[in-house]
């Protein structure tokens, strides 16, 4: 009874250090008290068992949970107080890389000031929204670049709209439907980053030779190919031909999908 009233004293001292919310100081003392409650010859078995299934567990755990935020320090990942607010990321490709700006393109430079610069007069605006009315070659395309049989039969069958916007040299392009994309460039400006499913690309944008129309080129680094993508209107500007050519670094044969989208605004 004095030793348990002395142990009590002493933890009772050293509180403030260990906190209120100490594991092992509550455990440690329940266990004092509930072994002092037993009958004499029992307070070694008793204690035996708390060590053994109490203490050594609660003590692999915090030793685990030690080394679980070491290494989440190390790693820069420290957990805050409070809740989390995740970073936005860009929206990809709802179904597969079938358009060569099918994400949100993000300036590489995020401090980077676009001056909104007049569009030269002997090119084409392109704003409008047209809706896609065939594809030719397609699931071909698509199929070049690894996309799995069910979703290259998806994309194809289905019939999206791109709406259009282009103001000096911004192209915004935003495409509704089974897929759903709303991607930004500078026409002559620096390089974007975007992303198409889980790939990567580099891409900038420049006016055809003519004036009619705009190319977006993209390279895939890591997948060891590129796209350039051609959208030309027509004559009688109610029409858009969008050419998507896809070539490979391995040497592979070059494939093309050809898609015609009519004006419907």
């Amino acid at each position: 009874h004095n030793a348990l009233e002395w142990y009590l004293g002493t933890m009772g001292r050293q509180r403030s250090q260990l906190g209120d919310n100490n594991t092992f100081f509550y455990t440690f003392t329940l266990c004092l008290i509930l072994g002092s409650a037993a009958e004499k010859g029992q307070l070694t078995d008793f204690l035996q068992w708390a060590i053994n299934f109490i203490l050594v567990p609660l003590y692999a755990l915090k030793s685990a949970h030690s080394l679980l935020h070491l290494f989440l320090w190390r790693c820069g990942a420290q957990p805050a107080a409070g809740p989390v607010t995740p970073e936005p990321t860009a929206p990809t490709c709802a179904i597969a890389p079938c358009h060569n700006d099918d994400t949100t393109a993000r300036a590489v430079e995020k401090d980077e000031v676009v001056v909104d610069e007049p569009r030269p007069r002997d090119t084409v605006d392109m704003t409008g929204t047209y809706k896609l009315i065939e594809n030719r070659g397609f699931q071909e395309f698509l199929a070049a670049q690894g996309v799995p049989w069910a979703l290259r039969k998806a994309a194809d069958g289905a019939r999206p709209t791109h709406k259009i916007m282009h103001e000096g040299q911004k192209l915004r392009i935003r495409i509704t439907g089974i897929i759903t994309a709303d991607t930004t460039y500078v026409v002559g400006g620096e390089e974007v980053e975007t992303r198409i499913r889980d790939r990567v690309f580099r891409d900038r944008v420049t006016y055809l030779e003519d004036g009619d129309g705009v190319q977006v080129h993209k390279v895939a680094d890591a997948e060891g190919y590129r796209i350039v993508v051609t959208r030309r209107l027509s004559s009688d500007r109610n029409q858009m031909v969008m050419r998507s050519r896809a070539t490979f670094d391995d040497g592979r044969q070059s494939v093309e999908a050809v898609q015609t989208l009519q004006r419907v605004e």
